[in-house]
């Protein structure tokens, strides 16, 4: 069957010759990954899934590069939602995918990957790309990570070492995550924090016994950057998280108050994205870099 040349695309080529289709990342000279490309890529993915007599995908880029990553120009603090947004719904199509797809590498190959993990005691875990965050109590230890857009924690109780089982679970919107989660643990339970794509923040909970995790929106749309800081006494869990506008947000929940409250406890402008936090049983201490 003759090649058939998909000439939709401005940043990749897809080459159809059943059952391969060839997809060749088209930006040079090294192949970028910006914005455009990841909608490319997307569509062109979806395009292949829905032809049966294509059963292998090829991914390939030029003799120079295969890519050297996602476009620095969108890391900057206004895009990165965005971009993460856009580089997992890549992601994500390619690990759904249930045709071959084979990555013909040729050339500088650096940047953002789709991450890799193992499976450990027959638990089939997901690739992780964010995190992850880690903390430990004196029972055993707990972590969470982002699998692009979706936030997992695992944990693992000393008493069970020998046996080495982690248990994982998704906790969060599939697509909600966008940044590095918080985690932190009391005797009673496990708490995370994390922002998602529209800059809202999120607050996860686990008490130990409760087989079912809570989430609460404890921040507006927009509002927070992409890493916050966690710290859980045996009162309730505090959180703090820097505003895309420089404010720096300080988030509180004392166990048995259903609803949120939050302070704006620093001036417009001049506070870096990721604070610091710890807490003890008579106050809660914030560390942030100013600009």
């Amino acid at each position: 069957m003759a090649t058939q040349t998909q000439t939709a695309f401005a940043k990749i080529t897809l080459d159809l010759a059943p059952p391969v289709a060839r997809l060749t990342l088209a930006n040079p000279p090294v192949n970028v990954i910006d914005l455009p490309m990841m909608d490319e890529l997307v569509a062109a993915l979806e395009q292949i899934e829905q032809r049966p007599e294509i059963s292998i995908i090829v991914l390939a880029g030029s003799e120079r590069a295969f890519s050297v990553g996602v476009d620095v120009k969108a890391h900057t603090p206004d895009q990165v939602p965005e971009m993460l947004g856009k580089f997992h719904s890549v992601i994500r199509s390619l690990l759904a995918t249930r045709k071959l797809t084979i990555a013909a590498v040729r050339g500088n190959c650096l940047g953002g990957g789709a991450g890799s993990t193992e499976t450990h005691a027959n638990q089939q875990l997901p690739p992780f790309d964010l995190g992850p965050a880690m903390t430990r109590w004196s029972g055993g230890t707990v972590m969470a990570a982002d699998s692009f857009g979706a936030l997992w924690f695992l944990w693992h109780f000393d008493s069970d070492y020998l046996n080495s089982n982690w248990y994982s679970s998704p906790v969060g919107n599939a697509v909600a995550n966008a940044g590095y989660p918080a985690i932190t643990r009391f005797s009673d339970g496990s708490s995370i924090a994390s922002v998602a794509y529209d800059g809202s923040l999120w607050f996860y909970w686990n008490v130990d016994g409760t087989p079912a995790w809570g989430s609460s929106r404890v921040a507006a749309a927009g509002s927070a950057a992409l890493s916050p800081a966690i710290a859980r006494f045996r009162d309730g869990t505090d959180i703090a998280a820097a505003g895309r506008d420089g404010s720096l947000w300080f988030y509180w929940n004392v166990d048995g108050t259903p609803a949120w409250n939050s302070s704006e406890v620093e001036g417009q402008g001049s506070v870096y994205d990721s604070p610091a936090m710890t807490r003890s049983s008579s106050s809660t201490e914030i560390a942030v870099i100013v600009r």
